[in-house]
């Protein structure tokens, strides 16, 4: 592998998000930012349902297809396969975009604007620190097919 990781490689994805709902909430209740226009406040129950729920799915299909394949979930921890079925096929993080459409679920059903604007900063981080670690760590394991594996499928959609 290629030199050490970056701490911020160390801080589980879903530790992450989840701090940002947590901090977007209290922020939320020191100083209320609502997330939508008052006329639209009637759809916030269908739109977070719709929201969670596709979370919810995307990232229940992506851990079977790494149950599937045997291998590792943890984004510290060494995979032994190359996962390109289910979700895979479309993202090449849809976990990630799993916690990103469930964080933005609770921000609309509580009309909140914080943890959406706070989602941003996890969301650079997986971007810049986190998903590059990871990239090289699965070029230098599987080489050509995973390389191949990026030019057919893009990193978040």
């Amino acid at each position: 592998m290629t030199g050490a990781p970056s701490p911020l490689v160390r801080v589980p994805p879903p530790l992450l998000f989840g701090a940002t709902v947590a901090l977007g909430l209290l922020l939320q209740r020191k100083d209320p930012v609502p997330l939508l226009p008052h006329r639209l406040l009637p759809y916030t129950h269908p739109a977070f349902l719709v929201l969670l729920v596709a979370g919810v799915l995307l990232a229940g299909s992506a851990l079977a297809a790494f149950a599937r394949r045997r291998t590792t979930v943890n984004p510290f921890g060494r995979p032994t396969a190359l996962v390109t079925s289910g979700p895979f096929r479309w993202s090449r993080n849809p976990m990630y975009l799993a916690l990103t459409l469930v964080v933005l679920s609770i921000a609309i059903r509580q009309d909140a604007a914080w943890p959406a604007i706070l989602l941003l900063a996890p969301l650079l981080l997986m971007h810049a620190v986190v998903i590059p670690h990871e990239e090289r760590v699965m070029e230098t394991l599987y080489g050509e097919e995973y390389c191949e594996y990026c030019r057919r499928v893009r990193r978040w959609l």
